[in-house]
């Protein structure tokens, strides 16, 4: 399940000399997704670009997305993706999932915006090595993840639609 809402923009600086710059760019940092019956990892896409090749050291610490109670995390990876792919490649430009959320049967309904060890949003921090060795923080990358009711499965409200067709046959009956 992939969602698009507005895009929201992350640039950092790579190297020291020529300011080198990479850009990710989210197009849904606000997820809204129904509470799944198994465990479901829910992707945010995007795209990412920097201006040089390359193969940079790569670093990340990402807060859980909580209810406002401190409840409830939902956590979220940089899982294996083609994402993971092009930052050991060197190119220059990416489109596709940049990371997931694993939302659970047994988490609660509602907007999961807060966590007590940042600002108070859940947020990734991350950063790069340069070719020289320098350590470049990024801007921090906000997102939320609302949890709302399930949606039956169409094969769900077939099967009721069906269970309905003998009452309706036996009123059909009746009428005549």
């Amino acid at each position: 399940m992939r969602a698009r809402l507005f895009p929201f923009v992350v640039a950092m600086m790579l190297s020291a000399g020529a300011q080198a710059a990479f850009t990710i760019t989210l197009d849904q940092p606000n997820l809204v997704a129904p509470l799944p019956g198994s465990d479901t990892v829910y992707y945010f896409t995007g795209t990412a670009t920097r201006d040089v090749g390359g193969t940079e050291s790569w670093s990340y610490t990402m807060y859980s997305a909580m209810l406002p109670n401190v409840t409830d995390p939902i956590d979220g990876a940089f899982l294996p993706t083609p994402f993971m792919d092009w930052i050991a490649s060197g190119s220059l430009n990416y489109a596709g999932d940049i990371f997931g959320v694993t939302i659970k049967p047994t988490n609660q309904i509602g907007m999961h915006d807060f966590n007590p060890d940042t600002d108070p949003s859940p947020r990734v921090l991350y950063g790069f090595m340069d070719e020289s060795e320098n350590w470049h923080e990024s801007n921090p990358l906000y997102f939320t993840v609302n949890v709302t009711e399930p949606v039956p499965e169409p094969a769900s409200a077939a099967v009721l639609g069906l269970g309905l067709l003998p009452f309706l046959r036996r009123r059909r009956l009746k009428k005549a």
